[in-house]
């Protein structure tokens, strides 16, 4: 009798682990080529950038300004404002393509690597390192760019927006509020100058919609600054200057009148108001860093005024050019004596009117002197900064 032996084989189940256990190892090959290909790639727009900044900068060192954009179709420069020198060619790896970005005066500079077939794009400057690189769309205020960077300009009093496609790390922002109103000086003493609107400079991250509030200045004999605020950064409205009184307190404090006290500032953001005298008020307080709120009033006698406080210079709104915000406004004196500001702050005309703090800079406005009128505060500022995207 024969017996028919069986063939060995595989259960369905045994089969379900083989297939489970190719397709992980396939996954993990696949992920791990896919990782590899990714960092060569990085790899490559970085080596292209740190090679064309270092070709940039020696022809930086050789002429004293960047090639003027956009360079030739050969990435050399392309000698339409600065010279032609085709030593100074950029070279990119195989795949990536460079785009360079100069403007007057050509002291700076932007260039961009992107891989064609993977999107992936890094940036460098004339003073940045290699950065991974998306473009972002914003809008929102006054914007201008150089080139290097771009800037949105707030001056509108009330609540504005910004509002950006993607997000923005590490931009750049000033914030000044309103300045103080001054007073008059209805009777016999000195009347203070308003204090400056309180001053933030830092950095923020950008994303999506975001409210920008611009204060407006205190009005003379009104009140205080309104606050100037954006991201979760708010600066506080600088004081009113007193009359037979203290100053009020703000971002920087008003200056005080009739031997009384300058009001208190906010730290960080500002100085309290100076000392009043007998017949001649305190000047308002600043934001400058480290500085004086001002001369005191009467100073060097009691009829003589305090001046404002010095506020602060910033090139922000353009790279180089200083424009001076936060200043605190000066002090009205009994018998017609002038005073003085800075920075945007109003002041003193002696037998006249007192000027009002500057639109835009946050600058406390002058006290008046005796049957003239005080100077409103300058309303406020929000200023954002960024690398170009």
């Amino acid at each position: 009798m024969s017996h028919r032996k069986n063939s060995p084989g595989f259960t369905i189940v045994e089969l379900l682990v083989v297939i489970i256990v190719i397709g992980i190892l396939a996954a993990i090959t696949i992920v791990s080529y896919t990782g590899i290909t990714r960092k060569a790639t990085i790899a490559s727009l970085q080596s292209d950038l740190t090679n064309g900044a270092t070709k940039l900068n020696m022809y930086y060192t050789e002429y004293g300004v960047y090639p003027d954009s956009p360079l030739s179709g050969n990435n050399c420069p392309s000698g339409l404002v600065n010279p032609t020198d085709l030593k100074y060619c950029l070279k990119s790896s195989s795949g990536n393509a460079l785009s360079y970005s100069s403007s007057t005066p050509y002291s700076t500079f932007s260039l961009t690597a992107t891989n064609t077939s993977s999107a992936t794009t890094y940036k460098i400057t004339n003073n940045t390192a290699p950065v991974a690189y998306n473009s972002v769309t914003c809008t929102g205020g006054n914007i201008t760019t150089d080139g290097l960077y771009t800037v949105q300009k707030f001056t509108n009093v009330g609540t504005n927006s910004l509002s950006c496609s993607g997000s923005i790390n590490d931009a750049e922002v000033l914030i000044v509020a309103g300045g103080g109103g001054g007073r008059s000086n209805p009777g016999g003493a000195g009347s203070g100058g308003g204090g400056a609107g309180g001053l933030i400079a830092s950095t923020v991250n950008i994303s999506g919609t975001m409210p920008v509030i611009v204060g407006n200045g205190g009005g003379g004999d009104v009140g205080n600054g309104g606050n100037s605020s954006f991201a979760n950064l708010t600066a506080i409205g600088g004081g009113m200057g007193g009359y037979i009184s203290a100053g009020n307190a703000g971002g920087s404090g008003g200056g005080g009148s009739w031997n009384n006290v300058g009001g208190a500032g906010t730290n960080g953001q500002g100085y309290n108001g100076a000392v009043g005298q007998t017949s001649g008020g305190g000047g308002g307080g600043t934001s400058e860093s480290g500085g004086l709120p001002g001369v005191p009033g009467g100073y060097p006698n009691e009829y003589y005024p305090g001046k404002g406080g010095a506020g602060i210079n910033s090139d922000i709104v353009q790279d180089g050019v200083n424009v001076g915000y936060a200043g605190g406004g000066g002090g009205g004196a009994r018998y017609g004596t002038s005073s003085t500001a800075t920075h945007g702050g109003g002041y003193s005309l002696g037998d006249n009117n007192a000027t009002s703090g500057t639109a835009n800079t946050g600058g406390g406005g002058g006290g008046a002197q005796l049957g003239f009128a005080p100077g409103s505060g300058g309303s406020g500022i929000v200023v954002v900064r960024y690398l170009t995207q």
